[in-house]
């Protein structure tokens, strides 16, 4: 994948992930602890999913370092794209 379609990938993944995010404003569902004084709320690791869920259907092969975890997955340094 060139460039510029990973960038355009990004774009509609960010839109749509930023759809999610506006209607679950006011409505975090469950929260989860993330070290002594991190919460992550059940909304962002929903926007997270929504992200990696459509550029992974047209980039089966790459790979992800994601904010929300898992912290356990392992990184394939040998991806042809790190997101």
């Amino acid at each position: 994948m060139e460039d510029s379609q990973a960038r355009d990938l990004a774009t509609r993944a960010a839109f749509r992930a930023g759809r999610l995010a506006i209607a679950r404003l006011g409505d975090p569902g469950y929260l989860r602890w993330k070290g002594l004084r991190d919460v992550v709320p059940e909304a962002a690791m929903l926007v997270q999913d929504e992200i990696v869920s459509l550029i992974r259907a047209e980039c089966p092969n790459d790979a992800f370092l994601l904010e929300e975890g898992p912290e356990d997955e392992p990184l394939d340094v040998g991806a042809e794209r790190l997101w």
